[in-house]
C-alpha cells in the first residue's frame, strides 16, 4: 500500500498493533457500519521530530486514493491525537464497503490504522 507524496509502504498484521515510527490504535468501532457510531483512532507521533511539525490525517482507500482529509495541524514526537471518521468522503458521500486506511503523516513519516466499512 503506497501513500501519496512518497509516503512509506505499510504492511499490516491483524490486531492493529503499534506501527513504527509512531502508534495508531483503533479505539472502535471496527468494522464501521454506515449510520452507526464513527470510528475513532488514537495516534501518537513518533520518529525523530522533537519540535512541532506539519501533520495531517487522511483517509485512503485500499489502492491509495485519498478519500478525505480529517485533520491538519502541528505535532511533535510523543504527542497524541484522537480522530473520528464517519465513513463519508470529502464531499459527504458514503464510501462503498471495503478496506480503508486512516493515516497520520508527521514530518514525512506515516503511521496508519486499517478500517473496515460494511453496509
Amino acid at each position: 500500500y503506497g501513500l501519496p507524496n512518497g509516503g512509506a509502504a505499510l504492511a499490516w498484521q491483524p490486531g492493529f498493533g503499534p506501527a513504527e515510527p509512531g502508534h495508531a490504535r483503533m479505539l472502535g468501532p471496527n468494522p464501521l457500519v454506515i449510520g452507526g457510531p464513527s470510528i475513532r483512532v488514537l495516534f501518537t507521533a513518533g520518529g525523530v521530530i522533537a519540535t512541532p511539525s506539519t501533520a495531517r490525517v487522511r483517509v485512503h482507500d485500499a489502492v491509495g486514493r485519498r478519500i478525505r482529509g480529517l485533520w491538519e495541524g502541528r505535532l511533535a514526537r510523543g504527542e497524541s491525537l484522537t480522530v473520528t471518521w464517519d465513513g463519508h468522503d470529502g464531499d459527504g458521500t458514503r464510501v462503498p464497503p471495503g478496506i480503508y486506511y486512516i493515516a497520520l503523516t508527521v514530518g514525512g513519516e506515516t503511521t496508519a490504522a486499517r478500517a473496515v466499512v460494511l453496509r
